[in-house]
C-alpha cells in the first residue's frame, strides 16, 4: 500500500512559513494582544463581585394518588424533551414575572447589578440596548418607563437553569453582588415553579369542572327529550309491552289457541255426529245412548230395559195371552219412539252444534288475519322504537359518563401536587464566582489576539514586500544576490567591526553577498565591482564600504573608488580626512597620491569630493576614471566603485563599462518596486543589465526568512585582468 507523503511534507513546510510571517509581523501581533490584556486587566478591576445561589428541584417518578380516577391534568413524561421544555419554562419571561411579583409581596426589591460593569459587558450592553432600539418596528426605541419589562431582563440576565442530562434533577442558580438576594431569587423561582404546577391543575380541574357542568344540563335534556319521544312513540303506536311480549303478540297467541280449541271441538262434534247417524241406521240406540250422552236417552232407555226385562219374564213364564204383556208392548213401542225423536233432536243440536263451530272458525280465522296485519305494523313502529330507545340509551350512557367524570374532576379539586419537589434549597453564597482574573485575562488574550490575527493577516496581504524579491526577478530578470537587514542607529555607528564579524547580522549578510560576488584573494586577478542604486540614500555607500571591510578582512588587498561627485560619502563613512581627491588625478596623475589608508582597518580609499563635479565631468571625459582604474589593478584584488545613482544616469553610463561587476542596490519597499523596476530598465539601456539586486534594509521579520532561502544562481563573466586567470565563481 502506498501512502502519499504530500500532506505531512506540506504541513511541515507551513509551520515555518507562520513562524515567519509572526517574526515579520510580531509588532502587528504584540501591541493587539498587550492592549487586550490590558483591557482584561481593566475589565477585572472594574467588574462588580457576583455571588451565586442554586436551588435544586427533581421530578418525582412515584406520584401521589389520593383517588382511584384518572387525573384530569396528564403528569408529564419522563423523557429529555419534555425535561427540556420544563428548563425553557423556568427561564421564560413568564415565569419571571410570576417570580416578581412573589417577590414584591415579599418585600425583596428587584435590584440592578448593573454598576461596576467591566468594559466588555458595558460595550455588549450598549449594542444590545440598540439593537433592541432597532427592533422596534414603530421605529422609536423603547421606553424605559415599562418597569416591568425592565424588572424581567434583570432577573433573566442573571439566571441560569441546566440538567446534567443523566438525571431528572433541575439546577436553579441566580447570580448577584448580594448573596443573599441571590439565594431569595432562587429559592422565589422554586416555589413559583411548584405553585406554577399546582395552577396548572387546578386552572384546568376548575375548568373542565365548569365545562362538564355546562355540558351535563345539556346532555341531560337531551336524554329527556329521547326518553320522552320513545314513550311518545310507543303509546302512539299501541306498543303495550306486557310481561309475555306485546298485546299484539299476545292476541294472535290467544286467537291462534282458540281457533285450534274450536277445530278440536268441531272435530269432536263432527265425530259424535257421524257416530249416531251410523248408530241410528243401524238401529243400535243402546250404544248411541252411551255416545250421546243424554240424560233424557239414558232414562228412557233404562225403562225400555226395563219393559224388555218385564216382557222377557213373563213370556219366560208362559204368560203369553197375558193383557199386561200387550200393554208392556205397546208402552215399550211408545218408549222407543220417544227414544227415537230424542236421538233426532240430539243429531240435530249436533249439526247446529258443527255450523255454531265452523262459523266460530270462520270469524277466529278472520280475527287472526286482522291481528297478523296488526302485528306486522307493530313490528315496524317497534324497529322505529328501538331507534327512540337506543338514542335515548346513547345518550344515558354518555350522560352518566360525563356525570361520573364530573363527579371524578370535583373531588380532584384541592388535592392538586406538583411534579417536582425541592430536595436543596438555596443558600446564600459564601464564596465568589466572578470576577476571576483567569477568565478576563483569557478574554483580553483573546479579544487582542483576533485583532493581532486580522491585523497581521490584513498587513500580509496588502505588504508588497512579501514577493519584492520575485517580482524583481520576475520583471527584471536580473537575480537578488544578496539581503541586507535593517541596521538601527547603533549597528550603524560600527559597521567597520559588524562587517568582519560573523556573529552580527551585517556582517552574515555582508559574507553571503562577498561570497556570492566572488571576492577572494587571487594572485594577478582584480575583481572591479560598481554599486549604484535608483535614488540617494538607498544605502550602497554602506553597502560598499562592508564588503570593502570584509574583503580586507578576509585578505583581498581592496581599494574604494568614491565615483560620486554628486553626493560623496566614503569619506564620511569611513570617518577618515582625506589628502586627495579624485578630481586631483589628472593634475598629480599618480595615483599613489589620490589612494588613502584607513589607520584602523587599513582600508585603501579614493575619496571625492562635492565641489569636484565640474571637474568630474572633464575627469570622466579624458579617460581619466579608466585609467585610474587600470592603475590600481597592478596594486589591488577587489576595486569597489561607488557610483552616483540614477538620477545622474549620464555619468553612470560612463563609469559602468569599467566594471567587471554591476551592483544595483535596492530598498526593501513595496511603494518603491515600480521605480525600482523602471531604473534598472532604464540602466540596461544607457549601460547595461545589472550583474545582480541587493535588498537593502530588509525588515527583521523579512530578513531571516529571505536569508534561509537560496539566492537565485547567476553566472559572472571573467574579470578583465593584465594576466590571465581562471574566471570567478558564480552562485552555487
Amino acid at each position: 500500500m502506498i501512502v502519499s507523503q504530500s500532506r505531512p511534507e506540506e504541513a511541515r513546510a507551513m509551520l515555518p512559513a507562520l513562524l515567519a510571517v509572526a517574526r515579520r509581523r510580531k509588532f502587528v501581533l504584540t501591541v493587539p494582544v498587550l492592549g487586550g490584556l490590558a483591557i482584561g486587566l481593566l475589565s477585572y478591576s472594574n467588574a462588580p463581585q457576583t455571588y451565586v445561589s442554586e436551588a435544586v428541584l427533581a421530578f418525582d417518578a412515584r406520584r401521589i394518588q389520593v383517588l382511584p380516577t384518572e387525573s384530569v391534568v396528564s403528569p408529564l413524561p419522563q423523557d429529555s424533551p419534555v425535561l427540556r421544555t420544563e428548563l425553557d419554562l423556568i427561564s421564560s419571561r413568564l415565569m419571571a414575572g410570576k417570580v416578581i411579583d412573589r417577590l414584591e409581596a415579599d418585600g425583596v426589591e428587584i435590584r440592578n447589578d448593573t454598576s461596576g460593569k467591566g468594559l466588555p459587558a458595558v460595550v455588549l450592553e450598549s449594542a444590545f440596548g440598540l439593537f433592541q432600539a432597532s427592533a422596534d418596528p414603530s421605529g422609536v426605541p423603547r421606553a424605559v418607563s415599562d418597569e416591568k419589562r425592565v424588572k424581567i431582563d434583570r432577573l433573566l440576565s442573571r439566571l441560569s437553569v441546566n440538567n446534567d442530562g443523566h438525571s431528572y434533577t433541575i439546577f436553579i442558580a441566580f447570580r448577584a453582588s448580594d448573596p443573599v438576594y441571590a439565594a431569595k431569587v432562587a429559592n422565589a423561582y422554586a416555589a413559583t415553579y411548584l405553585d406554577h404546577h399546582i395552577a396548572v391543575k387546578r386552572t384546568a380541574t376548575r375548568r373542565i369542572s365548569d365545562w362538564l357542568g355546562e355540558t351535563l344540563v345539556s346532555l341531560r335534556a337531551n336524554l329527556e327529550a329521547s326518553e320522552k319521544a320513545a314513550e311518545d312513540f310507543r303509546r302512539q303506536s299501541g306498543l303495550v309491552m306486557t310481561e309475555g311480549g306485546t298485546l299484539q303478540d299476545q292476541r294472535i297467541a290467544a286467537l291462534n289457541a282458540e281457533l285450534v280449541a274450536t277445530r278440536a271441538a268441531l272435530a269432536g262434534v263432527h265425530a259424535r255426529l257421524e257416530t249416531v247417524k251410523a248408530l241410528a241406521e243401524e238401529d243400535e240406540i243402546p250404544a248411541a245412548a252411551d255416545i250421546l250422552g243424554s240424560a233424557t236417552i239414558q232414562n228412557l232407555r233404562a225403562d225400555q230395559v226395563r219393559l224388555e226385562r218385564r216382557i222377557e219374564e213373563l213370556r219366560a213364564n208362559g204368560a203369553t195371552k197375558n193383557t199386561q204383556l200387550e200393554m208392556l208392548a205397546s208402552e215399550l213401542a211408545t218408549l222407543k219412539q220417544q227414544i227415537h225423536r230424542e236421538v233426532q233432536n240430539v243429531v240435530e243440536s249436533l249439526s247446529n252444534e258443527i255450523a255454531i263451530a265452523r262459523r266460530k272458525e270462520a270469524s277466529l280465522e278472520d280475527a287472526l288475519v286482522a291481528a297478523k296485519g296488526e302485528l306486522a305494523e307493530a313490528n315496524h313502529a317497534e324497529v322505529q322504537l328501538a331507534q327512540f330507545e337506543r338514542e335515548a340509551a346513547v345518550n344515558r350512557s354518555i350522560y352518566e359518563s360525563y356525570l361520573v367524570r364530573y363527579k371524578q374532576t370535583i373531588e380532584q379539586d384541592g388535592i392538586a401536587a406538583p411534579e417536582a419537589q425541592v430536595i436543596s434549597l438555596a443558600e446564600p453564597a459564601t464564596a465568589r464566582v466572578s470576577p476571576q482574573l483567569s477568565t478576563w485575562m483569557l478574554f483580553g488574550l483573546a479579544f487582542g489576539g483576533s485583532i493581532g490575527l486580522a491585523g497581521a493577516v490584513f498587513r500580509e496581504a496588502t505588504d508588497r514586500r512579501v514577493h519584492l524579491s520575485q517580482a524583481l526577478e520576475t520583471s527584471t530578470e536580473v537575480p537578488v544576490v544578496g539581503y541586507v537587514p535593517r541596521l538601527s542607529v547603533l549597528e550603524r555607528k560600527r559597521i567597520a567591526t559588524d562587517a568582519i564579524r560573523p556573529c552580527s547580522r551585517f556582517g552574515r549578510a555582508i559574507s553571503a553577498l562577498r561570497l556570492m560576488l566572488g571576492v577572494s584573494p587571487r594572485p594577478g586577478s582584480t575583481l572591479t565591482v560598481a554599486v549604484t542604486s535608483a535614488l540617494p540614500g538607498d544605502g550602497k555607500t554602506t553597502l560598499t564600504v562592508g564588503i570593502a571591510h570584509a574583503a580586507v578582512a578576509a585578505g583581498v588587498k581592496t581599494v574604494i573608488v568614491d565615483a560620486n561627485f554628486y553626493n560623496p560619502s566614503v569619506e564620511k563613512a569611513l570617518k577618515v580626512s582625506a589628502t586627495a581627491y579624485i578630481d586631483e588625478v589628472p593634475s598629480v596623475w599618480l595615483p599613489s597620491e589620490a589612494v588613502q589608508v584607513d589607520p584602523k582597518s587599513g582600508l585603501h580609499f579614493v575619496a571625492a569630493r562635492e565641489d569636484g563635479v565640474g571637474s568630474f565631468d572633464e575627469f570622466l571625459a579624458s579617460g581619466g576614471l579608466k585609467k585610474l582604474i587600470s592603475a590600481l589593478k597592478g596594486r589591488f584584488d577587489l576595486i569597489l566603485i561607488d557610483m552616483p545613482d540614477l538620477e545622474h544616469a549620464a555619468e553612470v553610463a560612463q563609469i559602468v563599462p569599467v566594471a567587471d561587476r554591476l551592483v544595483f542596490v535596492a530598498p526593501f519597499s513595496g511603494k518603491q518596486l515600480h521605480q525600482t523596476i523602471a531604473s534598472i530598465q532604464n540602466l540596461a539601456s544607457c549601460a547595461r543589465m545589472p550583474d545582480g539586486i541587493v535588498l537593502n534594509r530588509v525588515d527583521q521579520g523579512f530578513y531571516t526568512e529571505l536569508a534561509e532561502r537560496p539566492p537565485r544562481p547567476a553566472e559572472y563573466p571573467a574579470p578583465a585582468n593584465t594576466t590571465s586567470q581562471p574566471p570567478s565563481p558564480g552562485i552555487a
